[in-house]
């Protein structure tokens, strides 16, 4: 699959396969809109002037429709790559004060030390390019940094503990690539789809930047760094929003 977000230096990610993700992430991603959904409404528990983390925020579509839907609410932006940081800032800057926008490595610590403390952490199909030894280190950093009351809040590719499920979401993605490139009536859309190998399930191995855990791993290891009331609150195609608070 190709990388969602340039969360890191290492591997091949280009400013073209930003203006790519830009172009074509909503009909590549399998339910982006249910994810957002549910994403969206797994913060309404928090505190009318909350600051929420987007870690890997690409160029800020998810940023827009929380800062939309709580109008009190503070939204620090953090991306690598350069153009989606600057779709981002120019589309998110008529918020004033109510948007940051950083650049940053995901794997990299520095940007960890020193910040302080938020109400919520989200990341949306950037997680996955981390080793498993990373997500452990970053879910541990990640809770440090929360407020009680807070939460991490992820939506990824997982992977299927059984072998059998990797046609299963492998079939289900290649519909749904199918299925938007009919509804806009446009065939290079789905031999995109198909020619750059978005499809993880299909293609395990082709992208040296997708390390995906499966959900049991990393229901553990948030639970391992203090995370409570850990769960999965959606799962499709491969694809599950998943989390846990700081109580």
């Amino acid at each position: 699959m190709k990388a969602a977000n340039a969360h890191t230096n290492q591997g091949y990610w280009t400013e073209q396969d930003s203006e790519d993700f830009i172009d074509y992430g909503d009909y590549f991603i399998p339910y982006r809109q249910e994810q957002r959904r549910v994403l969206l409404q797994l913060l309404s528990p928090l505190p009318p002037h909350s600051t929420v983390v987007d870690l890997c925020g690409g160029n800020g579509q998810l940023g827009k429709i929380i800062l939309d839907q709580y109008p009190q609410f503070q939204l620090k932006l953090y991306e690598l790559s350069d153009k989606m940081l600057q779709h981002a800032r120019q589309d998110l800057g008529k918020y004033g004060k109510r948007f940051e926008g950083h650049k940053f490595d995901l794997a990299d610590h520095s940007w960890r030390q020193g910040m302080e403390k938020v109400d919520a952490f989200i990341s949306s199909l950037a997680i996955h390019h981390l080793s498993a030894f990373q997500k452990k280190e970053l879910f541990v950093d990640l809770f440090k940094l929360l407020k009680p009351g807070g939460g991490l809040l992820i939506a990824d590719v997982v992977l299927p503990a059984a072998s059998a499920a990797f046609s299963i979401y492998a079939q289900e993605w290649d519909a749904w690539a199918r299925q938007q490139a009919d509804e806009l009536n446009d065939d290079k859309v789905y031999q995109k789809f198909s020619d750059e190998k978005w499809n993880f399930f299909q293609y395990p191995e082709d992208d040296p930047l997708d390390k995906p855990s499966t959900i049991y791993e990393q229901l553990s290891w948030l639970g391992q760094a203090g995370f409570e009331q850990v769960d999965v609150f959606w799962m499709k195609s491969g694809i599950a929003v998943f989390g846990g608070y700081k109580l």
